[in-house]
């Protein structure tokens, strides 16, 4: 099943009583899309092993629900569950204004209304006078954009990130930039409820009203008033060929489960001198690095649902000259 996994490449300074860095610092945010939690051990990823000896991890990172990548993307820069930062799913559609958000392919995607409902971390960079080159980091085209945005594609390849990856590095050491980011990639009646309900044992329906509190998602503005959720192993199929094979490919992975299974746990790895290396602990939630890179980087976050608890103890205490 797929997963995400997200690195902070820092170089930081901290007091030993408050998340807040001594002096201005620098940033780059790997994040990779597929990457299960339990990969590094499984293919032996030595390179992940070795900035773990460097540095610091979770055991695993949470992933919000659902557990599909652009709601996640959008999570990790705003600290925002997906309820309350308004992208809830790869596909939505606004039932006021007629319009549909398609996985980032049309155009109506990039309209600055899907994404208003938080300040991604670029944004608050750039309002507190910090530049930041985002590298197809979707939503980076919209509204208050970075110093720089390269937009995101489907067409990326393994390429691309190497020559995106190499330039941010250029850019950091240069002191062109403070932050660096990257990915890598109807109509309800109570007939259609009862007729999805027991359409299958495999899938779970849900009345908007109904859908668990826990998944901090059915306050979202654009979440539709069913929501199915199949078992996992399972797949909802979608109305449109291609889909869940590509060209004749196999069929090996999804997502979108409940973000309770282990299946859709990421991976969180953090280096920088103040982080302890060799440090760990057990789990961190998607909503929980975006208060970590704001310190990083010497910005007053906004308001977001994430915690500082659990990341602080993978950092050195350092005691302030104070």
């Amino acid at each position: 099943m797929i997963a995400r996994a997200l690195f902070l490449l820092a170089w930081i300074t901290w007091s030993c009583v408050e998340l807040k860095p001594l002096q201005s610092q620098k940033l780059l945010v790997v994040l990779l899309d597929g990457v299960r939690w339990d990969y590094v051990d499984k293919f032996d990823m030595k390179s992940l092993k070795r900035i773990h000896t460097l540095g610091a991890r979770a055991g695993y990172m949470k992933s919000d629900y659902p557990t599909l990548s652009f709601p996640n993307y959008y999570t990790i820069m705003t600290g925002l569950h997906t309820e309350s930062h308004g992208i809830t799913g790869n596909f939505m559609y606004d039932d006021v204004k007629h319009e549909a958000f398609l996985n980032g392919i049309n155009k109506d995607s990039f309209k600055a209304h899907w994404w208003d409902g938080g300040e991604p971390l670029w944004v608050t960079a750039v309002l507190q006078k910090k530049s930041s080159y985002m590298f197809y980091w979707p939503g980076c085209e919209v509204t208050i954009t970075p110093t720089y945005c390269r937009n995101f594609t489907y067409e990326q390849t393994l390429e691309d990130f190497q020559d995106a990856l190499d330039e941010s590095l250029q850019l950091l050491t240069t002191g062109t930039t403070d932050l660096a980011g990257h990915v890598y990639l109807g109509s309800f009646t109570p007939h259609v409820y009862t007729l999805l309900k027991t359409f299958s044992p495999h899938m779970k329906v849900y009345k908007k009203s109904d859908i668990p509190s826990r998944f901090f998602y059915k306050h979202g503005k654009h979440v539709s008033p069913l929501t199915c959720v199949a078992d996992l192993g399972w797949t909802i199929i979608h109305p449109f060929s291609g889909f869940p094979t590509k060209k004749n490919s196999t069929f090996v992975a999804s997502h979108g489960y409940d973000n309770n299974q282990a299946d859709m746990r990421g991976i969180f790895y953090a280096v920088g001198p103040s982080f302890k290396p060799q440090s760990t602990v057990d789990y961190i939630n998607a909503v929980d690095p975006y208060n970590i890179m704001c310190s990083i980087l010497g910005l007053r976050p906004a308001p977001n649902n994430g915690s500082s608890l659990k990341i602080n103890r993978l950092l050195k205490k350092i005691k302030s000259s104070n």
